[in-house]
């Protein structure tokens, strides 16, 4: 009941409330009204707007590699060798760092002088592209100068020590940025009033208010009928046995049965009628 109260106050009141809203300056073609709103249009405000578009292109780094390994070391061999692949596209910039614990020969090369290598292997290359032997430390920098697949290979020729290497390769790519100050237009800005009005929520309010008393109504309605129905179930003669009574009653008063048959045919009529009772 309270809740019911509360939500028939929200229905008087809410409409009021509306009231206090503030008047608003908006462009005219970017109102979207709402169901049931209603507007005051004051067209007394009108305002250009200009809008300017600045865009910048500059370059973004984007990281192709940036990863810590171990070389093992060049025993029964003539050195020991790591190698990353590289899929580079035409005017690429790149940037590469690396650091060792111990010295190693640091080697760009072609995929397919790759190639070569891995069939005949050796550990002097004839055709890098970049190199840096004998190096703890090295950095390069490379335009690659057409679309092709590279190896990035890092050898080790003692037959002792294990180098950490870290290594990281970078490219930068152009890219376009846009920033816009304001949009390319001319708008009337207006004055607007909400005059109070009933919205969707207050419908849905309302529409609950209604239903909630019908609904406990019929749950109401439905529980007194199923417990009048258990009532009847529980509390209904065998009409076997009242036929059977009422046919003693006849043969008692035409006088063809004695007092003393009659009273215990009767009593055990009411027995069985009562012992059916309670099984059902």
């Amino acid at each position: 009941m309270f809740v019911y109260l509360v939500l028939i106050s929200v229905l008087l009141l809410g409409p009021f409330v509306i009231n206090s809203a503030d008047p608003v300056l908006i462009a005219v073609n970017q109102l979207v009204p709402f169901k049931g709103a209603r507007y005051n249009f004051d067209p007394s405000t009108p305002m250009n707007l200009t809008t300017v578009y600045v865009t910048s292109t500059g370059q973004q780094d984007v990281t192709i590699y940036n990863i810590d390994f171990n070389i093992e070391p060049a025993r029964g061999q003539p050195c020991a060798f790591f190698h990353l692949g590289l899929n580079a596209s035409k005017g690429q910039h790149l940037t590469g760092n690396l650091t060792s614990s111990s010295r190693i020969s640091f080697y760009l090369i072609y995929d397919s002088d790759y190639q070569l290598l891995l069939k005949d292997f050796h550990c002097q290359i004839s055709n890098p592209v970049v190199d840096g032997e004998n190096v703890m430390t090295y950095s390069f920098t490379f335009i690659v100068p057409s679309d092709t697949d590279y190896e990035l290979l890092f050898f080790n020729e003692s037959k002792d020590s294990i180098p950490k290497v870290s290594f990281t390769l970078m490219t930068t790519r152009s890219a376009t940025t846009t920033i816009v100050m304001t949009e390319q237009s001319t708008q009337t800005l207006t004055q607007i009033t909400p005059i109070p009005s009933r919205s969707l929520w207050y419908d849905t309010i309302l529409l609950m208010a209604v239903l909630i008393p019908i609904t406990l109504g019929c749950v109401m309605a439905y529980m007194k009928l199923a417990k009048s129905r258990r009532r009847n179930a529980h509390g209904k003669p065998d009409s076997k046995y009242d036929e059977y009574l009422t046919r003693l009653e006849s043969l008692r008063g035409s006088g063809r049965i004695s007092q003393t048959t009659y009273a215990h045919l009767k009593a055990e009529y009411e027995n069985r009628r009562l012992a059916k009772t309670g099984d059902a």
